[in-house]
């Protein structure tokens, strides 16, 4: 059956959020995966839930069989502008709800089409972000639910459209391709659609649940990170000491560490042939970092 309706709001899609949540065992198996999370149950799923630094559009409360509880504070978007910091107020919030004994731990996740994702500067800044393509295969074909997502990404008229800067857009397009011929050793993330003034982050997929790799060009870093692994920076280099190269820094970055070489940074608003020497610089400490992720120490007790 096919269902017809007039608009999709991000409402909407919250509570068809909140419904996967609560109802589909697959997606929620998914979903922690996704967010480096042990397996756990759903305790709770509120919908707008405010306090003194803005508004959680759900929060997802899980819970061990230790009585250990961990919160997920989701921010869903389908077309509107973030507002600024909103990623920031969101730790904020998951940082006073542990300090206040609502929950032991949290996570921030973003949800939005992928073409969101890929094109807004403020997206960049969340840890976690799941497209809500990936939401598909968890809903039958036809179905109701299905086809709200899929009206959802893709909305037009007034859904979320990148301000295409078509010599950033060339800029990528020519990048995947000296990439494929140059280092096919490395497996980017990739995305074909129109690219937007802020889309200079260019994402690595590592064989390692856990990790993943950024070219942060306006930056110049190359960081391998590792998820919610921050808060073990000391013992990580102690660990790693035979195995961390002389230039290789170890950061943070938010709640991953990041083993880090510094790379030139790029403008990607030039033809890509003019960088070329400089993209080769960044994709061989790349090709170090991806050499490594496998050989890297993790201690007991961090789930992969």
């Amino acid at each position: 059956m096919k269902f017809i309706v007039e608009s999709i709001r991000e409402r909407d899609m919250d509570f068809l959020i909140m419904r996967l949540l609560s109802e589909n065992s697959a997606f929620l198996e998914f979903l922690l995966r996704k967010l480096n999370l042990p397996p756990m149950q759903l305790e709770s799923v509120q919908h707008s839930f405010f306090t003194e630094d803005g508004e959680s559009d759900i929060t997802a409360i899980f819970i061990r069989r230790s009585g250990f509880t961990h919160a997920l504070l989701i921010e869903d978007k389908i077309d509107a502008e973030a507002m600024p910091e909103q990623c920031k107020r969101y730790t904020m919030r998951g940082e006073k709800g542990v300090a206040n004994g609502l929950y032991d731990d949290y996570s921030v996740l973003l949800m939005a089409p992928q073409a969101y994702l890929a094109s807004n500067a403020e997206a960049r800044k969340y840890e976690n972000r799941i497209a809500y393509e990936e939401m598909l295969p968890f809903l039958s074909e036809n179905s109701f639910d299905r086809q709200v997502v899929e009206a959802a990404i893709r909305i037009k008229e007034n859904g979320y459209i990148p301000i295409e800067d078509q010599v950033i857009t060339k800029f990528w397009q020519d990048y995947y391709i000296f990439v494929e011929r140059e280092y096919p050793e490395l497996t980017p993330y990739r995305y074909d659609g129109p690219r937007g003034s802020a889309a200079n982050w260019a994402t690595f997929r590592l064989r390692r649940k856990g990790m993943k790799m950024q070219y942060k060009s306006d930056r110049g870093f190359m960081d391998l990170e590792i998820a919610s692994y921050a808060e073990r920076m000391r013992d990580f280099c102690m660990d790693n000491v035979d195995i961390l190269e002389s230039d290789m820094i170890v950061a943070r970055a938010s709640k991953s560490l990041a083993v880090r070489i510094i790379v030139p940074k790029i403008s990607f608003r030039q033809p890509f042939v003019q960088c070329e020497a400089d993209m080769r610089k960044c994709l061989d400490a790349a090709t170090r970092l991806q050499k490594i992720a496998d050989k890297i120490i993790i201690q007991e007790g961090y789930k992969q």
